[in-house]
């Protein structure tokens, strides 16, 4: 081993290469996890988006399969109304169930607002879904009658989140008294 003068200042080849080594792992431990933060992010926000296009599809078709009576407006469909008596209510208390488009404090997207009043009087109002694109495309969230018969629509559903994007779309067939 070579004896270290006083005056000699800096460090070995050898002990440069250990640093080196040393900070190539820990680098390479550091790059790894912050690869799996992101790709986790990824997944959590397509997992978000998948949840907001199932559950407003959930609740649209619940409340579209049980309508007698249905209302769809032009461009994008929003609002939409669904009518319906059950067991439980008689005629002369109905369902009316309204679905509005409602715009986010982020301004680009949208909420989907279920109110249901029963027999004239306000049951509940809720966000079913929220990260809805719709401007009124084609390719944005939608209900639109399928033909001139009315006898089925279809929901078209688009959640974004965290620029992630999901789509569904939904075929309804409404129930319909017989006519006597």
């Amino acid at each position: 081993m070579r004896e270290i003068r006083a005056d000699q200042k800096g460090f070995t080849l050898a002990e440069l290469l250990v640093v080196i080594m040393i900070s190539a792992v820990v680098m390479l431990a550091i790059t790894g996890v912050m690869l799996e933060l992101v790709r986790s992010g990824n997944v959590s926000a397509r997992m978000a988006a998948i949840r907001e296009t199932q559950t407003a599809g959930f609740w649209m078709s619940k409340d579209g399969v049980q309508t007698v009576d249905s209302t769809i407006s032009a461009g994008a469909g929003f609002p939409c109304t669904f009518i319906w008596s059950d067991i439980t209510t008689p005629e002369e208390f109905p369902h009316v169930v309204v679905y509005r488009l409602i715009s986010m404090p982020s301004g680009t997207l949208m909420q989907l607002q279920r109110e249901e009043t029963v027999g004239g009087v306000l049951d509940s109002t809720k966000v079913v879904a929220r990260s809805l694109y719709a401007d009124g495309t084609s390719g944005a969230t939608s209900v639109r009658w399928t033909d001139s018969t009315k006898t089925s629509f279809t929901f078209r559903v688009v959640a974004t989140v965290a620029l992630t994007s999901e789509n569904r779309t939904y075929q309804v067939s409404p129930r319909f008294e017989p006519q006597i």
